[in-house]
């Protein structure tokens, strides 16, 4: 009962606590060979959203190898921890062979955003989104919505809001706090420009995933990725570190473009609005004014 308490409480408590809870159960040797699986692919998944990537990389080899029923889970597991230590080639071809049942689609989406690659990121989560609505996997679908909602945060804010409504309804009907949290960055990347509060706004979001212990889910809001920064030497990049950058730079330099011309815009409606409020306001008073 332990283990599925832990379980069903991994979206209410501090992924530390679940991370306890679940290795003291596993350390008690006690469980059936089914529920050892569970204990082992969920402890993992808590390691792995704490940063500690090599016991939640051994965790997950151990389901992925044992080839139960969340074995493909686990290589999942795998693939995505290939993509936070940087290792992104690998993370693409393990993707690849993870199929419909291994949320491939999602798998890919998430390596190419940090890529700078929003199109195909894109085009990835619509595939994943398309994918699970054919099938009625109800979870998978706001899940991806979620990411969907993200990567278009970046490269088109106008549509964004859209996308970002849709995966509210979605996540509505669920417990998902890992995918709530992406729709709320993805609000953040949205806004970013537009928004003077959104440095207060991004302060308090990063409290709250500290308080869940979502740590890898801080690197979206540093605002690039964090490979850059923490293991350039170590990252391999899908084409090239100067690519990615290069696509970076160019989201950077969009998203300037972009909110230069609506301030332009929204100077140029001021003045006219001005102009015209003066207009109106000397022919209302030439209109009124008492006649000799």
């Amino acid at each position: 009962m332990e283990t599925l308490s832990a379980i069903a409480r991994r979206q209410h408590e501090h992924r530390e606590r679940t991370s306890s809870r679940l290795s003291a159960v596993l350390t008690s040797e006690l469980l059936p060979d089914d529920l050892v699986e569970l204990a082992t692919y969920y402890l993992a998944k808590a390691q792995r959203d704490l940063g500690l990537t090599d016991a939640s990389r051994r965790g997950m080899q151990r389901v992925a190898s044992a080839r139960g029923r969340l074995a493909s889970a686990a290589r999942r597991g795998l693939a995505h921890l290939s993509r936070l230590s940087g290792d992104f080639p690998t993370a693409v071809e393990a993707a690849g062979r993870l199929g419909r049942e291994g949320r491939h689609h999602r798998v890919l989406g998430d390596v190419w955003w940090v890529q700078g690659d929003m199109e195909r990121a894109v085009a990835a989560y619509l595939a994943g989104r398309s994918e699970a609505e054919e099938h009625g996997v109800v979870d998978e679908t706001a899940m991806v919505q979620a990411h969907l909602a993200f990567a278009v945060s970046f490269s088109d804010p106008l549509r964004a809001g859209g996308e970002l409504d849709l995966a509210e309804r979605l996540l509505s009907r669920l417990s998902l706090r890992s995918s709530e949290m992406t729709a709320r960055i993805a609000v953040l990347v949205r806004d970013a420009g537009f928004a003077a509060d959104l440095p207060g706004r991004a302060a308090v979001l990063l409290a709250e995933i500290g308080v869940s212990g979502l740590l890898h889910r801080h690197r979206p809001l540093h605002g690039r990725p964090s490979t850059f920064r923490a293991h350039p030497a170590r990252a391999r990049w899908i084409d090239g570190e100067q690519q990615t950058r290069e696509r970076w730079r160019h989201l950077v330099t969009t998203r300037r473009n972009h909110l230069a011309t609506t301030r332009q815009a929204f100077h140029t409606c001021a003045v006219r609005w001005s102009t015209r409020r003066d207009y109106d306001r000397r022919s209302w008073t030439g209109w009124s004014a008492p006649r000799n």
